[in-house]
């Protein structure tokens, strides 16, 4: 039987977020050993015939040992033993997992984008597509969306049987598309350094603003 996305994603993040942990002792550089192998930020995911490139903003790296023909887990570069520049703000920041996965068709309905995105945060308002939210085909609550351009960001809580050990129940989930694919992205911090809504939306969007500008071609 062939695991879906959400299962795979839960089953490639649970130690990352025990690395997550362990990092925020360390978070200074001491007693790190650099990785030999070149700082991996970006990679190919190919759906159904279209390619879509994943790259993890400044200060992540994608974890190579948990990827997967759909999903990558990007984390802290520091955390995976990647010497890499951190971004603008407290270190802290890169304490947070970042999951990407691409399905195999573009977000459903007629028209641009934007238009299509509105109407997916409409039907995720309504709970027509609720599963889209949860985690391991569990359940979860929707606290807010909001609608940036082409992209919908959902506040999202799990609940206890499917939240994962060592990180918040809450978590933004982002929702675009790329070369005709559906993108559908995933921050979420530890339960222990919680950065606040606000500061993990930020993640978010430089995740998704990351991966846009890797899809664009040039002018």
């Amino acid at each position: 039987m062939s695991m879906s996305i959400c299962d795979v994603t839960k089953a490639l993040c649970a130690g990352l977020i025990l690395l997550l942990g362990a990092c925020v002792e360390q978070q200074a550089g001491e007693g790190m050993t650099s990785r030999s192998e070149a700082e991996i930020r970006s990679v190919v995911l190919e759906r159904s015939g279209n390619a879509v490139t994943i790259a993890a903003p400044q200060g992540y790296c994608i974890d190579p040992q948990v990827a997967h023909e759909g999903a990558v887990v990007m984390g802290g570069c520091a955390a995976l033993g990647v010497e890499a520049p951190l971004p603008a703000g407290d270190a802290s920041e890169t304490l947070v997992m970042m999951t990407a996965s691409v399905a195999d068709a573009a977000i459903p309905g007629d028209g641009h984008l934007a238009a299509r995105a509105a109407r997916l945060e409409r039907a995720l308002q309504t709970e027509r597509i609720a599963g889209l939210l949860a985690e391991h085909r569990g359940e979860a609550r929707l606290i807010e969306t909001r609608l940036h351009g082409d992209t919908v960001y959902a506040l999202v809580e799990d609940n206890e049987a499917t939240a994962f050990d060592g990180a918040d129940r809450r978590f933004w989930r982002a929702m675009s598309e790329e070369n005709s694919r559906m993108v559908i992205l995933t921050v979420r911090a530890l339960e222990m350094f919680w950065p606040g809504e606000q500061a993990l939306l930020e993640r978010a969007i430089a995740l998704r603003e990351s991966i846009r500008a890797a899809n664009t071609g040039p002018v």
